[in-house]
């Protein structure tokens, strides 16, 4: 099946409820099966729109404040939006929260704290950006796409990959990465 032509995109918008991590998982589903993208990478990113989803229901929450023009309560949203272009997958999950999400070392007996660790080490690139006009955070996480039915592609080394939130243990990332979610960030 040809797909194209690109970029395709694809937006759900959740309410913070207990169903959104369910709903958000099932919609990406059908839109990678639609866009072919190949199983091996569609699994991890099923995973991290679980982790992306979850993080901003749980650290988002609701707002106790009222919209001005209303008497009732604000409630908070995310939303999931998937981009996708010949060579990668773009995984992005907006919320109302503006701290940004931090990268941490679960202890030993946390039953949480582990969603972060897990979309660094199944996404090629992972990070956050504040678009213009909005709100709160967009998320991202970016899966390469190119080589995933190529058997005989190299797997990329440690030093190949960059990461979007700098540690000790790894380099920032690449300059033209995190201009390019900006980009995405701003047009999506």
């Amino acid at each position: 099946m040809a797909v194209g032509p690109y970029p395709l995109h694809s937006r759900l918008d959740l309410t913070s409820g207990p169903s959104a991590v369910r709903w958000a998982r099932l919609h990406a589903r059908d839109v990678f099966r639609e866009w072919t993208v190949p199983s091996v990478i569609a699994d991890d990113a099923l995973l991290v729109v679980s982790e992306l989803v979850t993080n901003a229901i749980r650290h988002a929450g609701t707002s106790s404040t009222t919209a001005p023009s209303e008497c009732l309560p604000r409630t908070s949203s995310c939303t999931l939006t998937l981009q996708r272009m010949p060579d990668h997958l773009l995984i992005f999950v907006y919320d109302q929260d503006r701290r940004p999400p931090v990268l941490r070392e679960p202890s030993e007996n946390a039953e949480s704290g582990r969603g972060l660790r897990l979309i660094d080490e199944l996404s090629a690139e992972w990070g956050y950006a504040y678009p213009n006009g909005v709100v709160g955070k967009a998320v991202w996480a970016m899966f390469i796409t190119r080589d995933a039915t190529d058997e005989s592609a190299p797997e990329p080394t440690e030093g190949e990959r960059s990461y979007s939130q700098p540690t000790p243990q790894r380099p920032a990332q690449s300059a033209r990465i995190r201009a390019f979610a900006r980009r995405a960030v701003a047009g999506v």
